[in-house]
């Protein structure tokens, strides 16, 4: 059986990987299971299919949302795939959550300047960083967005916690 995993980061590799890898380090010491493609993705698999089928999967998804993100590369730009299936997703089942993370001194563009599929994405609640790096705040605030999606992640994650404790 495949893994199940409580949060799906999505990153531009050219300028979010460092950010990505922070958060998902701070998640998994609280417990969430976190899926990080570069390490929960081997190679020769369907790329394409297995990352949709872990997003969908996914009850929370993160955006990394730094300056690369928003430089759509086409039709083959699996950033902006990525954001389309977790919104489309996210319609028909409002208790999943898709939550912006904002490097310091970067904030999502203006709605009228994002792709038409993913113009929603600017009405979702996220968290602007005032640091290089999120600050436990940050990372109490980003769990309780998490957990308040499904409580019983919440549980299974301190679950985790204490079996790892141990």
């Amino acid at each position: 059986m495949k893994e199940q995993f409580d949060v799906f980061i999505s990153y531009r590799r050219s300028d979010g990987t460092e950010l990505a890898k922070k958060v998902r380090n701070r998640l998994e010491k609280r417990g969430f299971r976190v899926f990080l493609d570069e390490r929960d993705l081997p190679g020769g698999q369907d790329f394409d299919k297995e990352l949709e089928r872990h997003i969908l999967a996914t009850p929370n998804y993160i955006l990394i949302a730094t300056p690369d993100v928003f430089k759509f590369r086409g039709k083959d730009d699996w950033v902006l795939r990525e954001i389309q299936i977790a919104l489309k997703a996210y319609e028909s089942d409002n208790s999943r959550h898709i939550y912006p993370i904002m490097p310091k001194g970067f904030s999502m563009p203006e709605a009228d300047r994002l792709p038409e599929s993913i113009k929603a994405l600017h009405l979702k609640n996220g968290l602007n960083l005032k640091t290089d790096e999120p600050t436990d705040e940050n990372f109490a605030q980003i769990a309780r967005v998490i957990s308040a999606v499904n409580r019983r992640n919440m549980w299974n994650a301190g679950q985790r916690v204490l079996e790892r404790s141990k």
